[in-house]
């Protein structure tokens, strides 16, 4: 059976439930009731959360792609961050970003993180040659529970020439 959690890029991600033998019905019982218990005390992820994740890291992405960064910052940025990166959008000028693709995305159990793992394609004026970075962005779910927003904790990579 394969349930549906959200999509990325219009793809949905999946889950699988597989049958266990039935000899291992006891264990079973016994590892999802504990498992149930854990999972009681810790915040659980919504397909609500997932997806706003994935509308806030493509919104994110895009404004990098299309050299929008100090909006990125000041629309995205933990408070902590923000200095820093608005700082480094100044040394962004002569970078050129041609593609950002979303790899994957880690939820962390605690509902509270998640790292969007990010592929950017780029180059650096005057060079026309286009280098691939692999970019691990830190996200926050931050705020009251019922207004929660994901806001990115992790500055921009660093785009070297060769």
């Amino acid at each position: 059976m394969r349930i549906a959690f959200g999509k990325v890029n219009g793809e949905s991600w999946l889950g699988e439930c597989r049958l266990v033998p039935s000899g291992c019905g006891v264990v079973v019982v016994l590892v999802a009731g504990l498992l149930l218990a854990g999972c009681a005390s810790t915040p659980q992820w919504g397909p609500d959360d997932r997806e706003k994740l994935v509308t806030a890291s493509n919104d994110y992405n895009s404004m990098l792609r299309w050299k929008d960064v100090d909006k990125a910052c000041v629309t995205f940025a933990e408070e902590s961050v923000k200095g820093k990166c608005l700082d480094r959008a100044l040394t962004l000028k002569d970078v050129q970003i041609t593609d950002i693709r979303t790899r994957d995305i880690e939820f962390r159990i605690d509902g509270v993180e998640a790292t969007v793992h990010a592929e950017i394609e780029y180059y650096l004026l005057p060079s026309t040659t286009v280098r691939k970075i692999q970019d691990s962005q830190k996200w926050g779910y931050i705020g009251p529970k019922d207004k929660r927003t994901w806001f990115i904790k992790s500055p921009f990579p660093n785009f070297e020439s060769p």
